[in-house]
């Protein structure tokens, strides 16, 4: 190689590497490759094609003209420059090898990468000349090739860089944007425009499936969906539908499916055509799904809050049920807690005067939590002040309310319940025990459970035992429901009923309200730091 030879192949590797170093795009990058070739090589024509959506797309042509492109196996393509002889055609489709010879093209480039350069991202067709290439020639292609293909994969880089960012931005916005949304429908509607607007769809629609039901928005309005597609989509196994004509749905361009793993509800995501039938490419199906992701979250977030407020109205509204202030009397005094294991809660007390001498103290515990034991309580409580409004026969009491149960609940649902009156002008206490944890009668040297009455309520057809018992000065009766002795420590321990009589045992001397907070301050200590599973209540009764 002489030293003019030398300088010009420098120069035009610094020339080549400069204009690389400016182009802002793939197609720059291929078309400044295919003019450097063609300059050096002295070659008149030749194209550049770039691997896009499953085929080879022309990017740029010299001496000949053409817009369409090849769909080409990458395995048959080979891995340096070749010739392009009428065996090797004999590989590649019709359509590809009437181009190269009408063209009188000669050579394929292949511009490929990875580790054995296992990926063709685009080629150079080259045209013929009379001599065959040098061997610094061959050097010179095969250094274009591989500084081409590096620079597609740097600028392939920022773009998926510059695409990431404006993706996370786009659904960061959204996910910002529907949290400030009053309802569902606001929510879809910002789901639809943000579609509409980034991939350009007539329209949208969202069917969400619950059991046999189904609620369906479209946006626009006019964006219909037929119940006959909607019961086909539910047969169908599939997460997504790419192609929604090859499973005769005409019109439309996507089918994306939602499953809920805490319920089982199906969501359905329906895309109209896209403008000019563009197909969506994985990154876009991903970033769609990331959007119905976060409607649906964000949906049920509203439903959510929604709950909360009206938990907390439930818990407004049961804390009202129970007595706001305990009887004043020189007599006796009462003091009672509630702790509910969750907003609301399926405990329940009441202290009520019925006259002058007589007050009826009752306690109960619903079984199960929450809401529904909330409501069972409440009817409970409604229930006991009715039939107070008639009798105040605790044995007749409690036998209708053992009906009212039996009628408004299910068979797996009761109540333990105890009820007593306390008649204070001759200290006798009268009580119904149904199923309830036996309240605790402390006398001066000894104590004793509060055990007659009969069956849980709701449950059976039973026949009521009233006890009866003698009440004096000093005396203390303890309430309370499991959850008090259930309590747990960190071991999985229960305090246990035994720890709390030996308690009041050395408490009893102590006012009423001094041990409730006691009580309350051994379970906390004891139960420290694990969580509370069973509502609380308990009640002290204290005869001065």
């Amino acid at each position: 190689m002489n030293e003019s030879e030398a300088i010009f192949t420098l120069e035009s590797i610094f020339n080549f590497g400069k204009a690389l170093a400016s182009s802002q795009s793939q197609y720059d990058v291929l078309k400044i490759s295919l003019l450097s070739l063609l300059g050096k090589l002295k070659i008149s024509k030749g194209v550049a094609l770039i691997f896009e959506d499953g085929s080879f797309k022309v990017v740029y042509a010299v001496g000949l003209k053409f817009n369409y492109g090849f769909k080409i196996s990458s395995g048959k393509i080979p891995e340096g420059i070749t010739k392009l002889s009428r065996k090797f055609l004999k590989n590649f489709g019709f359509k590809f090898s009437s181009f190269i010879s009408r063209n009188k093209l000669c050579y394929l480039v292949p511009i490929r990468w990875g580790s054995s350069g296992d990926f063709v991202l685009a080629l150079i067709l080259l045209g013929c000349r009379d001599k065959k290439f040098t061997h610094r020639e061959i050097e010179y292609i095969n250094f274009i090739a591989n500084f081409t293909a590096l620079s597609l994969k740097n600028i392939a880089s920022i773009l998926d860089l510059k695409r990431n960012i404006y993706d996370l931005k786009m659904i960061n916005e959204f996910t910002q944007s529907v949290l400030l949304k009053k309802d569902d429908e606001e929510i879809f509607e910002s789901l639809a425009l943000t579609l509409m607007g980034h991939f350009k769809v007539e329209g949208i629609s969202v069917v969400e499936f619950d059991g046999a039901k189904q609620k369906i928005f479209s946006f626009p309005k006019s964006f219909e969906v037929k119940k006959s597609f909607l019961r086909k989509i539910l047969h169908l196994d599939e997460n997504l539908i790419l192609e929604p004509a090859k499973f005769g749905f005409k019109n439309l361009s996507l089918v994306l499916f939602h499953k809920n793993v805490s319920d089982g509800r199906v969501f359905v995501l329906i895309l109209g055509k896209r403008k000019e039938n563009l197909p969506f490419e994985i990154s876009d199906v991903e970033l769609i799904r990331t959007i119905f992701i976060a409607t649906i979250n964000a949906i049920e977030n509203l439903k959510m809050l929604s709950l909360n407020y009206d938990m907390k109205l439930a818990y407004e509204i049961q804390k009202n049920l129970l007595p706001k202030k305990l009887p004043d009397d020189d007599r006796i005094e009462i003091s009672a807690l509630s702790i509910p294991s969750k907003v609301v809660s399926g405990d329940y007390y009441d202290v009520i005067q019925l006259s002058e001498d007589e007050i009826i103290v009752a306690i109960a515990d619903v079984c199960g939590k929450g809401v529904s034991a909330s409501l069972l309580m409440s009817n409970l409580q409604a229930s006991l002040k009715s039939f107070l409004l008639f009798s105040s026969d605790i044995k007749s009491v409690v036998q209708s309310l053992n009906k009212i149960i039996q009628i408004n609940t299910s068979p797996e649902q009761f109540i333990t319940f105890f009820i007593c009156k306390i008649d204070l002008r001759n200290f006798v206490l009268e009580y119904v025990n149904a199923g309830h944890n036996p309240p605790i009668l402390f006398k001066k040297s000894r104590y004793e459970f509060l055990e007659k009455g009969g069956a849980v309520l709701g449950v059976l057809d039973d026949e009521y035992e009233v006890g009866k018992v003698k009440i004096e000065n000093g005396d203390l009766i303890f309430l309370y429901t499991d959850g008090v002795i259930e309590a747990m420590n960190s071991n999985g321990e229960e305090i246990g009923l035994e720890r709390v009589i030996s308690f009041l045992n050395s408490n009893v001397n102590l006012p009423a309200g001094k041990i409730v907070n006691s009580i309350k301050d051994l379970i906390s200590s004891f139960s420290y730091g694990v969580e509370q599973v069973d509502d609380i209540t308990l009640l002290v009764l204290k005869i001065k």
